[in-house]
């Protein structure tokens, strides 16, 4: 049996964050110190009326004092993201974490978080499904492909022809874990087709609409 921390970021209005980070970082040592396996975070955005700092910033100062234990974003808001960007930044915390960087990603549920992204929340299935095929490949190959965008460019980051050289070459991402729903009720791992189904549809203003299975 393995053992592993959620590390609660986010604290209620008025309190010093600066304080707070400094508990966490104790909270991480002790968990080292008590041999357990695995320390996490979560990612929301405008959590109003509670401050919350930011996961993967957060993480790499954690991973300092983290020990042997495996570091994981669990998950990451992925549709609200541009996955050349994302695979960038988690190549580089498996690299401060020495190969034992964890990535989850998860599709999200609060309505305004997209709505201060300028994302549509009917689209995340499909932006969700396009972003792990392009990260997918960046991990895998060093490089992105994303010729065929589901994205037109009006529509989406992800609609240009990239062929992007890199990201940062990781000593071996572990496999990206899927979450849906709260709490993760529905999980895979990439390249599961079971992990994220979704059937896809124009609407007549040219939209993306999305139709989970």
């Amino acid at each position: 049996m393995k053992f592993g921390l959620i590390v609660s970021k986010q604290h209620p209005a008025g309190v010093s964050m600066v304080e707070r980070f400094r508990e966490h970082i104790e909270q991480v040592r002790a968990a080292r110190d008590a041999g357990f396996d695995l320390i996490v975070m979560g990612q929301h955005y405008l959590s109003t009326p509670f401050q919350e700092i930011q996961t993967l910033p957060s993480l790499a100062r954690l991973a300092a004092e983290a020990g042997s234990m495996r570091v994981g974003a669990t998950v990451l808001l992925l549709p609200l993201h541009n996955p050349v960007d994302v695979a960038e930044q988690v190549a580089t915390l498996d690299v401060i974490c020495e190969g034992r960087f964890i990535f989850g990603v998860g599709l999200g549920y609060r309505d305004e978080e997209y709505e201060a992204f300028g994302i549509r929340a009917r689209e995340r299935v499909a932006r969700f499904v396009e972003a792990l095929e392009v990260i997918k490949t960046a991990v895998e190959r060093g490089r992105s492909d994303a010729s065929r965008p589901l994205f037109p460019p009006q529509q989406g980051p992800y609609g240009a022809e990239t062929g992007a050289k890199g990201p940062t070459h990781p000593f071996g991402l572990r496999p990206i874990t899927t979450a849906r729903g709260a709490f993760g009720a529905h999980g895979g791992r990439l390249g599961d087709q079971s992990a994220c189904q979704a059937q896809h549809s124009r609407t007549p203003d040219g939209a993306l609409s999305e139709n989970p299975t």
